[in-house]
């Protein structure tokens, strides 16, 4: 079997079928290597000051770098500064900040990404959160929410919940969420430059049956979005009975309103599939991307009202606060709206005041892996402070900081055995170019390494 497989014969005959003079522009492609980029952190230090890139057109923050480095061998990467993102994927940037901004006075939106993993999309939507904003990511596969996790922790945005969970676990939440973002399974089409295995895997019968299973998710998630929201579909095929058969489907079944987004480039296809149903297509052969394939829809405002939170006693979470306050509020920074400390898994987290307010319905109702940043354990009159508050953008100036040298900054990623002259004693914080790696706590006598086992650097990184 070779490495590169060639293309299935029933999608190029579709393909050409369907678009015989753009066929082979695309086929052409499709045999081109993937264009690199990253989606960079805007609190955190770049890592790419000194290198040439450009920018990604219909995002913000994404940039195209002139080649692939070994990404695992750089401390930044490691340290949130950026996550490797496929430039077509970063409309989901462009998308939420249009729709955020057609209500800028609505405060508080509850944003849900229903399939998260590996939690790029998520990474894209918090870059657009307001600050009374907050996202929910859910995977409920655990090896891929276990994944999602480490991106989104490595990100250090505070304002997200994590979960694991089917999507009828949500129907208790019917009418809550301001926007539900659906990155739906498919067939993997516009994958087949990038993923040789999707072509080995593609069938006519496998877009049927994820045509079939995309309906019925989308079918348990209308309910979801408040009167007004949005609802969003996006899939990474060119497969046209996942996508604008999809599209068109939801539009009859659901009665919602199609939302045209302003293109940010002229490369990026406008697709009418409907009369008055908007969608948009992202092909390798027109820009610099893989493929997706993204619809935007508006619930009605005569649909039943808005979710009502009912009036729940916070005793439990208040008695909570008092002793989550004394320990962690001095690693924290000062934002406009306060700290609430709460407990959850073995742990101590720290939440905006929306998410605190919203925390007990979600913890009703879902299985939450993490609620706003985890900040570590209490034992005793000691904390042992997670990874996540290292690589949290909201931490403090207040813990002991030593820098260290890219040797050094590797050996501590691979959990080795370090050597720190002059280190502070107890809890510091292992910097490189100014950047946050995690903590080490020094004992004097000896010095231990506290990152994450799970995530330390392998050989098999270096690819």
């Amino acid at each position: 079997m070779s490495e590169h497989p060639s293309l299935p014969p029933d999608f190029v005959q579709r393909e050409q079928d369907r678009h015989p003079q753009d066929w082979p522009r695309l086929e052409a492609a499709l045999s081109q290597p993937s264009p690199v980029s990253v989606f960079e952190n805007p609190a955190k230090v770049s890592a790419f000051t000194h290198v040439e890139t450009q920018a990604v057109p219909w995002s913000l923050l994404g940039r195209y770098l002139p080649e692939k480095p070994l990404f695992g061998l750089d401390p930044l990467w490691h340290a949130g500064s950026y996550y490797v993102q496929e430039a077509s994927s970063m409309f989901a940037e462009y998308v939420f900040r249009y729709l955020r901004a057609l209500a800028p006075a609505q405060p508080g939106w509850r944003v849900l990404d229903l399939c998260g993993a590996p939690g790029g999309k998520s990474i894209n939507l918090l870059s657009g959160l307001q600050p009374s904003d907050w996202l929910l990511s859910n995977e409920v596969i655990a090896a891929r929410n276990a994944i999602l996790s480490e991106n989104l922790t490595r990100w250090g945005k505070a304002s997200c919940f994590i979960s694991q969970n089917e999507i009828a676990h949500f129907q208790p939440l019917a009418g809550f969420f301001d926007l539900v973002w659906v990155d739906a399974p498919c067939s993997g089409e516009g994958m087949f430059r990038k993923d040789p295995q999707s072509r080995r895997e593609w069938s006519l019968a496998q877009v049927q049956f994820c045509a079939a299973r995309q309906r019925k998710i989308l079918a348990e998630t209308v309910d979801l979005v408040r009167e007004g929201g949005y609802l969003v579909y996006s899939t990474c095929t060119f497969a046209p009975e996942e996508n604008e058969e999809n599209a068109a489907w939801l539009c009859q079944e659901f009665g919602l309103v199609s939302v045209q987004i302003p293109r940010p480039s002229p490369a990026i296809v406008a697709l009418e599939s409907l009369p008055g149903l908007w969608s948009y297509g992202f092909y390798p052969h027109r820009l610099m991307g893989e493929g997706l394939f993204v619809s935007v829809w508006q619930k009605p405002e005569s649909s039943p009202g808005p979710f009502a939170l009912s009036k729940k006693a916070y005793a439990d979470y208040l008695r909570q606060e008092k002793q989550g306050t004394a320990f962690w509020s001095s690693y924290l920074t000062a934002q406009e709206e306060n700290w609430r400390f709460l407990a959850l898994n073995q742990g101590w987290h720290a939440l905006t005041e929306n998410m605190w307010v919203d925390f007990p319905l979600l913890k009703k109702n879902l299985y939450l892996r993490q609620a706003g940043l985890y900040l570590g354990e209490i034992k005793g009159k000691s904390i042992i402070p997670s990874p996540g508050l290292a690589l949290s953008t909201a931490l403090s100036a207040a813990p002991s900081r030593y820098e260290v040298d890219l040797d050094t900054a590797r050996q501590y990623l691979r959990r080795q055995l370090l050597v720190l002259p002059e280190a502070p004693s107890g809890w510091v914080l292992l910097t490189y170019q100014g950047q946050a790696l995690g903590w080490v706590k020094n004992l004097g006598n000896r010095l231990n390494n506290y990152y994450p086992p799970e995530w330390r650097l392998r050989q098999e990184d270096l690819t």
